[in-house]
């Protein structure tokens, strides 16, 4: 019993010294930044690097420009011939600065709003067809909060042969500091964000990343993947996974 609740301790302590790391930006609000910078530099042979920057204008709106766009082989970094430029509703950073101040601490799978029809449907689109003892089986794991939980943890792991991308926003503040966050990642979720050392676990806040660099269209596509690399590891987890027979 002592070592349990020393656990608890322990595990309260952590969450509590976390949030005192950005309990500075408690107050942050949007009239206290200069500009928000957002970096993407891909993990494949391509060597793609984009940069955006988010300001106001002229006219006290906010906007977000793709300023560089680099590729591996470029001599130098060049500005973007046709740059992308979108006028950003000011509530919407105000609800980006709201996952910075509010930061979901804990990997909390309800926050990824994960359809379990959806899931059992990804069963019948696989590229080996599944036996329907063996669909039955799995479909049981869906339904198994515990299983499910676990495969769900297991997809967010960077395997060794994906590409990494990092994605990277930066707050700079009128009073001359700058907050960053940061991730990794190969598919849908970019989690989890590090913001300033402290892990934080908010798929909003890369649903955000992804409308300041007008890439909201390919939400759909990013989803798809989830969904796909989901399924993998259930059947990766409980020694189900799918293998192509060998021609003999």
């Amino acid at each position: 019993m002592k070592i349990a609740l020393s656990t608890i301790i322990l595990s309260w302590l952590l969450i509590e010294t976390c949030s005192s790391q950005i309990a500075s930006t408690k107050h942050l609000d949007l009239g206290a930044i200069k500009r928000i910078e957002l970096l993407e530099v891909s993990g494949d042979m391509s060597g793609e690097i984009f940069e955006y920057r988010i300001e106001r204008n002229k006219g006290d709106n906010w906007v977000s420009k793709r300023t560089v766009t680099y590729a591996k082989g470029a001599t130098k970094y060049e500005t973007s011939k046709d740059p992308f430029i979108r006028k950003i509703p000011a509530s919407y950073l105000s609800s980006l600065l709201n996952s910075f101040t509010n930061p979901i601490l804990t990997n909390n799978i309800a926050e990824f709003k994960i359809s379990k029809d959806t899931l059992i449907s990804y069963l019948d689109s696989m590229p080996i067809p599944i036996s329907t003892d063996r669909k039955l089986a799995i479909v049981k794991d869906i339904n198994n909060e515990f299983h499910l939980r676990q495969a769900f943890e297991n997809s967010l792991i960077p395997k060794f042969r994906d590409h990494q991308t990092l994605y990277q926003i930066k707050l700079i503040m009128l009073r001359g500091d700058t907050i960053v966050a940061k991730a990794r990642s190969f598919g849908y979720h970019y989690v989890p964000w590090n913001i300033d050392g402290v892990r934080v676990y908010d798929p909003k806040i890369t649903m955000f990343y992804n409308y300041l660099c007008g890439n909201e269209r390919y939400e759909p596509s990013r989803r798809h993947y989830f969904y796909k690399f989901l399924t993998t590891e259930l059947l990766r987890s409980q020694g189900r996974i799918l293998y192509p027979q060998k021609q003999r």
